[in-house]
């Protein structure tokens, strides 16, 4: 058992020695004992892939990055503890309105607002953050009840803290032994680590983090306890008074006590010649050294820019600008650039309206809610459009989601994106015909063709042009594909029995 704390500042090379140390183990021994690289959710793909992509061998089978959440999931597999409940978002929001209707006569504000938009999310939060910091209910009720803490408080505040205790004590009640919270997988996996010979036999190496909660906290010295060995990396210099490293250095004494308290060794490895990632850059050089460092030190270093826009369009615009100069003047790829954003909500439809007119393909690292999804959005819809006789906005929910569109039609060297662009301008086309007729049921499903005059009423010596009979039988074509779906759809519809008519199956005994 070895535990290790690499330290260091930003760009010394810290990832980068793990990443050497772990390649090197499993060139030496390929199928040798497990290593674990313990990192956010969002970084794990990324050294899985630096990590294949620097072995001798096409696969690794040593290796798994993992976050918390699946490094949980994959011991408790093990160990055993799965056999409870998941609870999912909806899950937990049902579960805390049951335990608030069953308590309401016991709670002094909280009944105002319970049917308030997003309490019961907020309640879920805090229940969760306080599982994250192993607080109890029971602590929660002793808090309030010493007079000697609560003197200064108000007396909302008071009431507040009762009521999510009373919240938080029923739920744990109902959920014991039958549910289990994200968070409740971390207290499982503490008391498991003892007893998991795959611990036993693995090297650990968490990295990406500045703080840790409690039940982190606890995992890490359960595992400093058990495993093979553990190393921890971490962003700090230890001869630096810089706010910067507040956070790690914080999280670097706490778990040192702690070690020295158990009894435990461990070794320092700090990281302080060169800089391999600014190397190359000045100035990003000086920034790092000397980012809220007093007194300033001034450089004359080049390669850091600012500009001021008038609004974010703008701002976005004048980015992507850039972007196209480095790519198609000065040699750079699309790889070697990143966009970094504190509000991501802000600027994420900005940059997916205004990057592809300079043709900058960009991935967008966010969540998109499945209510927007195409298919749920058809799903939703088309019973909406049975019910109420083919109603003209639901019609257009449907269609404009894409899965009417005839994919064979796509060439061989078109992108499905250009594809789906023009079946859009498609659709505007049918859509404008549609509302100029005020179009209906029936004339969806009528047999003849639909006709197309450009403008109506000039009579009977109105000659087509090529352009109008072109448009006219892409109606009259999209006219046809969605009916003909549709009313295959409603008869099939039609002919099934009602759930309540069918019999019900005895429950296996």
């Amino acid at each position: 058992m070895s535990i290790r704390f690499i330290l260091g500042r930003s760009g010394v090379g810290k990832t980068r020695l793990v990443l050497n140390e772990i390649k090197a183990a499993c060139d030496e021994l390929p199928q040798g004992d497990p290593i674990f690289v313990i990192a956010p959710d969002q970084m794990t793909f990324h050294l899985e892939y630096q990590l294949l992509k620097q072995s001798q061998y096409p696969s690794l089978m040593r290796v798994q990055g993992l976050s918390f959440n699946r490094f949980a999931y994959r011991i408790l597999q093990e160990t055993g503890g799965l056999s409870r409940y998941h609870l999912n978002q909806v899950g937990l929001a049902l579960l805390l309105q049951k335990v608030m209707n069953e308590k309401k006569d016991q709670l002094s504000l909280f009944p105002f607002y319970a049917n308030k938009p997003g309490f019961i999310s907020k309640v879920s939060e805090m229940i969760a953050e306080f599982k994250n910091y192993c607080v109890t209910p029971n602590q929660l009720f002793q808090t309030i009840q010493t007079q000697q803490e609560i003197s200064n408080w108000s007396v909302q505040s008071v009431k507040k803290i009762n009521d999510i205790a009373i919240l938080y004590d029923e739920f744990e009640k109902l959920s014991l032994g039958r549910y289990l919270m994200t968070e409740d997988y971390y207290t499982l996996l503490s008391e498991q680590i003892a007893y998991s010979s795959t611990i036993a036999n693995s090297d650990f190496y968490i990295d990406g983090y500045h703080l840790f909660n409690k039940q982190e906290e606890l995992i890490l010295l359960q595992l400093m306890k058990y495993a093979k060995s553990v190393t921890i990396v971490l962003t700090h210099d230890l001869n630096s008074t810089s706010p910067v490293f507040s956070l790690p250095s914080r999280t670097y004494s706490k778990l040192a006590s702690q070690l020295e308290e158990m009894g435990l060794n461990y070794e320092i490895q700090e990281l302080t010649e060169g800089n391999h990632r600014f190397k190359s850059d000045t100035a990003l050089a000086h920034l790092e050294k000397q980012f809220m460092q007093f007194p300033t030190v001034k450089s004359e270093a080049k390669g850091v820019h600012f500009f001021q826009a008038a609004n974010s369009r703008l701002e976005v615009e004048e980015v992507a600008k850039r972007i196209h100069h480095l790519i198609h003047k000065e040699g750079y790829a699309f790889n070697d650039i990143a966009i970094y954003t504190a509000q991501s909500e802000e600027y994420q439809e900005l940059i997916a309206s205004i990057f592809p007119k300079f043709e900058i393909p960009v991935f967008l690292d966010y969540k998109e809610s499945m209510l927007i999804h195409p298919l749920m959005v058809l799903l939703y819809h088309v019973f909406d459009v049975m019910m109420n006789g083919w109603r003209h906005e639901s019609m257009f929910m449907i269609i404009k989601t894409g899965l009417f569109m005839d994919v064979s039609q796509i060439k061989k060297q078109q992108s499905f994106y250009e594809a789906f662009q023009a079946y859009q301008r498609q659709v505007d086309v049918l859509e404008n015909y549609c509302l100029a007729r005020q179009i209906k049921k029936q004339d969806w499903q009528q047999k003849d063709d639909w006709v197309y005059e450009k403008y109506q009423g000039l009579g009977r010596g109105y000659v087509k042009t090529d352009d109008d009979l072109a448009v006219e039988d892409l109606l009259n074509t999209l006219k046809k594909q969605i009916s003909s779906l549709l009313t295959s759809f409603e008869k099939k519809l039609k002919k099934l029995k009602p759930i309540r008519s069918l019999p019900l199956r005895p429950l296996p005994s």
